[in-house]
């Protein structure tokens, strides 16, 4: 029972830490271009993980699965630059509730790649997902192409978590996180260089503190998964929907509609309902994939 409301309180800290590393990057894009924020995010992350490959030393990083890792950080680094610019464009709650929709494209992707067998209840909670999502963005009036991003960096977190999940059979969560960071810092030199203007102090303590923030809710994260299952542990996760949606108002006077909350709650019960019923995962497996980008 210990471990269990342990769990809960690590998973309710790395759900906040997300909030709050969503909020920071909210407003640091005001000033900071979306791909120089990219390569900051990646390269604290890989700067945390030095003293990790200092005490065991390189053979800890010694991989067979080079084109694994390098797959995983082109779709998470991917996914994660969708995830920034939908939070310079979109209202923090709308970017939020998208990224959620990540489990919703895993089913049918699931069904035609991996040939899965996806049961009715599954794929009648991914309907409603997306009917939630049709609620959030409204096509039918003038559609926010950003809206349109954060939907694509959904559908590539669910091609990293899989490519996550497939490299979990021989490699270890920190090696994972390693050449993430790795591969994600040299594949945003490029577009970063492109896109530089050297941030004010002010600017480089705010980047600085979204990678720390993002290995925080990460490390969190993995000690939560560590200590209990997906079906106790997910619906924590959906703090970051109603602490999105009032810092978001508090900070930026964001106001969401009822629609927007109507639809925000179906994506957020559509999603719950696969996580709770699908199919059964390993635990090492399970506590990497929790991770996000």
């Amino acid at each position: 029972m210990i471990a269990r409301h342990a769990a809960v309180l690590y998973m309710a800290g790395a759900a906040l830490c997300f909030t709050l590393m969503g909020v920071v990057i909210k407003h640091v894009s005001a000033e900071v271009p979306i791909a120089v924020i990219v390569l900051f995010r990646m390269t604290v992350a890989l700067a945390i993980m030095i003293p990790w490959l200092l005490r065991h030393g390189l053979r800890v990083a010694a991989t067979r699965r080079p084109f694994g890792h390098l797959t995983r950080a082109l779709t998470g680094g991917a996914s994660l630059l969708c995830y920034i610019y939908a939070l310079a464009h979109l209202s923090l709650a709308d970017a939020i509730a998208l990224s959620f929709t990540s489990p919703l494209w895993a089913i049918p992707a699931a069904a035609v790649l991996l040939r899965e067998r996806v049961g009715i209840g599954r794929w009648l909670a991914t309907l409603s997902g997306f009917g939630g999502v049709l609620m959030l963005t409204r096509p039918h009036l003038a559609l926010d192409p950003a809206m349109l991003v954060a939907l694509l960096g959904a559908l590539l977190t669910a091609l990293s978590q899989s490519t996550t999940r497939g490299l979990t059979d021989t490699e270890p969560p920190d090696r994972i996180v390693f050449y993430y960071s790795l591969f994600g810092t040299i594949a945003a030199l490029a577009p970063a260089a492109h896109a530089w203007s050297t941030p004010s102090g002010a600017a480089l303590l705010w980047l600085t503190l979204i990678g720390i923030l993002a290995a925080a809710g990460l490390a969190t994260a993995a000690r939560a998964f560590a200590r209990a299952d997906v079906s106790l542990l997910s619906p924590i996760d959906f703090l970051r929907l109603p602490l999105g949606a009032a810092i978001g108002y508090a900070l930026f006077d964001e106001q969401p509609d009822l629609l927007t909350v109507a639809g925000s709650v179906i994506i957020a019960a559509s999603t719950l309902y696969i996580v709770r019923h699908g199919p059964a995962v390993s635990r090492p497996n399970r506590t990497v994939g929790a991770a996000r980008p």
